[in-house]
């Protein structure tokens, strides 16, 4: 018996080197050499663009599948193509540069795919809602572009436009494709918005992402250091922490809708500090709600006093506050309120937080454990359903791996520079275990 199990995993390894060796094969003798990146077909002012170096990608993986990590059968078995199994035909080229981008063109918004063709036919043959999908080629390029359901005939005429202008374009000087990361965020922003021209990096080598970036702030981002109180971070609980120093308008508008409809009004947030330790499914007046667990410290631009905050609250609301010992209570969560300040606020769970005062430059920053975001509590069947859902499970687990993760943000001038590692178990490799969970998730 032990003599077969060691036959079929030598079968299942075998069929699994064959696989990764034609891909090999392909991107080694098929993907053409190119000077430059498909990215300068796209024109500069469409709003986001992301390049994905697929060959960089692949090779990547399979250096870490076939020489630095040992798949169990199960691992092993994900890669297999499924008998029978039928894909999408896109005529798409996987091994050669990929680029995704977005676009709003008059409040209407599109989505869009450029890469290099390996098959002109399959791609014509490319069924497509017709309705909301543009599609364009040439010999060598595809260019597939998603509207909005509703969106109206000049949106359409606007992309079908730019999708013949970027099949169109002629590559321009600019960074060789070799040269480039893995995958690269651009974006061009507005004059009036917070943050422009950000261009991210991102880069995996074995157990490790590396994120590097700059984006210029506008005029009135640019700010001094300021005094603000920290709170003390757990010692025995797991956390995801979140700093800001400049919560952007859009958020800011976004943020201010919301607590109106709680009858609540309040300055502009100059900064803020939040400590995230998972969420609470439960019911609240016979309605499903999803509460954060987690501990706030708000840092206003003007004073602010919370007491009176709170007996301004919608009536609807009011009766869910304790006002003598300062909580409210939702569901099953009891959030505490505190006066940190004159102009600083503390909103959490936690009914007797630690501060201490910092000196802080403006930044932002998220570190700590991200699995925590994905850590659900609760009573009832709902809870117990969600945590069961493949996306819940498999994203937890994956998160789960990860033991370091620090993206850190700093103005420097008028610019803002990112730096950022999130590290997963030594013994893992980053390349695989993404695989892994990504076949996992869509298979």
């Amino acid at each position: 018996m032990k003599k077969y199990k060691r036959v079929y995993k030598f079968a299942i390894a075998l069929l699994l080197l064959v696989n990764l060796w034609i891909i090999i094969g392909i991107i080694s003798f098929t993907a053409e050499t190119k000077s430059f990146s498909n990215k300068s077909l796209v024109p500069e002012e469409v709003d986001f663009v992301m390049t994905i170096n697929s060959k960089k990608l692949i090779k990547e993986l399979l250096v870490d599948v076939l020489f630095n990590t040992e798949l169990d059968k199960s691992s092993a078995e994900l890669f297999i193509p499924k008998e029978g199994e039928v894909t999408n035909r896109l005529g798409a080229d996987i091994t050669s540069e990929v680029v995704v981008f977005y676009d709003n063109w008059q409040g209407n918004s599109a989505q869009g795919l450029l890469f290099n063709l390996s098959n002109q036919a399959d791609f014509d043959r490319y069924q497509s809602s017709e309705e909301h999908t543009i599609k364009n080629s040439n010999s060598k390029y595809g260019v597939i572009i998603n509207l909005d359901e509703g969106s109206p005939g000049k949106a359409r005429s606007h992309y079908t436009n730019l999708a013949n202008r970027i099949i169109n374009s002629e590559k321009k000087d600019g960074q060789a494709a070799h040269a480039q990361p893995m995958l690269n965020l651009a974006y061009r922003g507005e004059g009036d918005q917070y943050l422009n021209d950000l261009s991210l990096n991102l880069n995996i080598e074995k157990e490790t992402i590396f994120i590097e970036g700059k984006g210029k702030l506008k005029d009135s981002a640019i700010a001094q250091s300021f005094i603000q109180n920290a709170l003390h971070l757990p010692i025995s609980e797991k956390y995801f922490q979140l700093q800001t120093s400049e919560i952007p308008e859009d958020a800011m508008k976004y943020l201010t809708n919301f607590l109106s409809k709680l009858g609540v009004t309040i300055p502009h947030i100059k900064s803020m500090q939040i400590l995230v330790y998972g969420v609470t499914i439960g019911e609240i007046n016979g309605s499903m709600a999803v509460l954060p667990n987690l501990d706030c410290v708000l840092r206003l631009d003007d004073k602010i006093q919370i007491d009176s905050l709170m007996k301004d609250l919608n009536p609807y609301y009011r009766d869910l506050v304790n006002f003598e010992k300062q909580h409210i209570t939702l569901g099953d969560v009891v959030y505490h309120y505190t006066q940190v300040s004159e102009n600083e606020i503390h909103i959490g769970v936690t009914e007797k937080p630690k501060y201490t005062a910092k000196e802080i430059k403006p930044h932002y920053s998220m570190n700590g454990y991200p699995s925590t975001i994905l850590e659900i509590e609760g009573k009832g069947f709902i809870a117990g359903f969600i945590k069961m859902m493949p996306p819940v499970k498999l994203s937890k687990q994956f998160l789960e791996e990860v033991e370091h993760f620090n993206i850190h943000a700093e103005q420097a001038g008028d610019s803002l520079e990112i730096k950022g590692e999130i590290s997963i178990r030594e013994e893992k490799f980053m390349t695989v275990e993404i695989a892994k969970y990504g076949l996992l998730l869509f298979n």
